[in-house]
């Protein structure tokens, strides 16, 4: 062990000039009668020094309080969200004290438990579910909160790069000494200034907490964002989405089909977004497509003539946005809901039509209940996205009047009224906000407000495409999983090959 008399020396030496300048100060003002102002002023000084510091702790923030905060995944599904929101829990009651940074075994076991407790919401049958996962996934969600620990230390912590671990292991042990030391220091203040110790102690009393304030909220900070990485990846573990680029630059199999069927080829598809179109029989949901589309795309009249499912690309100037599915019309009864019904958990968004004309909603509201109680048993989906295009708004009181544009936000005549009150009774009766019903006219040579429609397809893309993203993750998953097995096959037969070559004679 390194003695530290030679320090001690060094240091005293280095004080000696300044205890002899506060001396001889000290016995100037006495000499000169000027102690006693001297006194109150360097108090006065002192207590304003005080309370500045105290009103500057409560008005400025934390140095560490801008330092990132670590946010979830938007496209996670419900479980995930729930899984998160334990980890958040945990992180907010975590203290340094409990698990110092100093202290690996300790961190190892916070991660242990960290994991357990997100792996039992999706594996609530399994007795261990922690371990019910690869080992190269647990080695790569210490890679990667390893790696980005490493990031957020390099940007956010000052030196960071420049201290080595043997410098940080020697300020640890020399952290007591200098304690140590610095109550020696203040002996010696004392004994050669008594007034200035006093004062001196007296602001240490006072600023100590400040001082030492940042350093504590900056391990914590290090401490709950380790935390919240480790959940972070745990969850992607276990919902299946760690694998980078899990959502494919490829169709998945449903799409496949329907893109095919709806005749139109580009040199590299993606997974597009499907939106189912449904309501009611007469409600308008063919009219409304070719209104969309801008020319005639689906056959309207009289009668319905769509039986299933028929896929339409959705464009807007030019840009591909989707595949449009229209959907036979529905009744009362649930004869709609029992043939197509699977064909719900294949859609990211639903554009709802109702008819401005139509008292009864019980046939709407029974589909929507059917939507929530399907993706309620799924809680690894997001149920689709929802826009409720409210038609034949033309039809309502006063029939014989219309004469667009029209203020629904701030209705101001009976036509305005009309409209109005009838988007806030599809609303109330569908048990869905008022913002996602949008009023339009169909009517041929007479359409109205069919932007809206669009701007809520905008509006709603963020919804939409977390549930695209959770629905094609299963055949992500599949896809990459068989072409892994596929990768391992054709390297451990390279390697089979190239030692039965090494074997055969002449080799």
């Amino acid at each position: 062990m390194r003695a530290t008399w030679p320090w001690l020396i060094l240091l005293l030496l280095a004080l000696i000039p300044w205890l002899l300048l506060a001396g001889l100060g000290g016995y100037w003002l006495w000499h000169n009668g000027r102690i006693l102002d001297w006194l109150w002023f360097a108090m006065a000084l002192s207590g304003a020094s005080w309370i500045a510091a105290h009103w500057l702790k409560k008005k400025q923030a934390s140095p560490f309080s801008d330092l990132p905060a670590f946010e979830p995944n938007r496209l996670w599904s419900p479980t995930a969200e729930r899984a998160w929101n334990r980890v958040e829990v945990i992180a907010d009651r975590l203290e340094p004290t409990d698990y110092s940074l100093g202290e690996p075994a300790k961190l190892l076991s916070l991660a242990h438990r960290i994991v357990a407790e997100v792996a039992r919401f999706f594996r609530p049958e399994t007795e261990r579910a922690e371990l019910d996962v690869p080992l190269p996934s647990i080695l790569l969600i210490i890679e990667k909160v390893s790696r980005d620990m490493r990031e957020l230390l390099s940007e956010q912590v000052p030196a960071s790069h420049l201290i080595t671990v043997e410098d940080g292991l020697m300020l640890w042990r020399w952290k007591d000494k200098l304690e140590q030391m610095g109550a020696i220091t203040g002996i010696g203040r004392m004994l050669v200034n008594p007034v200035g110790g006093v004062l001196h102690e007296l602001r240490m009393a006072f600023f100590g907490r400040i001082t030492r304030y940042p350093l504590a909220e900056l391990e914590r900070w290090m401490l709950h964002t380790l935390t919240r990485k480790i959940g972070y990846y745990a969850i992607l573990l276990y919902s299946g989405q760690l694998s980078a680029d899990l959502l494919a630059d490829r169709p998945s199999k449903d799409s496949t089909w329907d893109l095919e069927t709806a005749q139109r080829q580009w040199e590299r598809p993606v997974e597009p977004l499907r939106i189912l179109l449904v309501g009611q029989t007469k409600a308008g949901k063919s009219t409304l497509i070719n209104a969309l589309f801008g020319e005639l795309r689906a056959p309207a009249d009289v009668l319905p003539l769509t039986y299933a499912l028929t896929p339409y690309r959705l464009e807007r100037e030019g840009e591909f946005l989707g595949l449009v599915f229209d959907s036979p019309g529905y009744g009362d009864g649930l004869a709609w809901i029992k043939q197509l019904g699977e064909a719900v958990d294949k859609m990211d968004l639903i554009l709802l039509v109702c008819s401005a004309t139509q008292a009864g909603r019980a046939a709407d509201s029974n589909f929507l209940n059917h939507v929530h109680a399907r993706f309620a048993k799924n809680p690894q989906r997001s149920a689709p996205a929802l826009i409720v295009a409210l038609t034949h708004i033309d039809q309502l009181r006063p029939p014989r009047i219309w004469s667009p544009p029209y203020n629904l936000d701030q209705p101001a005549n009976a036509k305005e009224n009309s409209i109005r009150g009838a988007m806030e009774e599809v609303a109330r009766n569908l048990a869905i906000p008022l913002a996602t019903v949008q009023a339009v006219c169909l009517k041929p040579g007479e359409e109205w407000n069919v932007e809206a429609v669009w701007t809520a397809i905008a509006a709603q893309l963020p919804a939409a495409r977390r549930a695209q993203y959770l629905r094609c993750l299963k055949d992500a998953r599949a896809r990459e999983k068989w072409e892994l097995i596929l990768r391992q096959l054709g390297n451990a037969g390279s390697v089979i090959v190239g030692g039965v070559g090494k074997l055969l004679p002449g080799k």
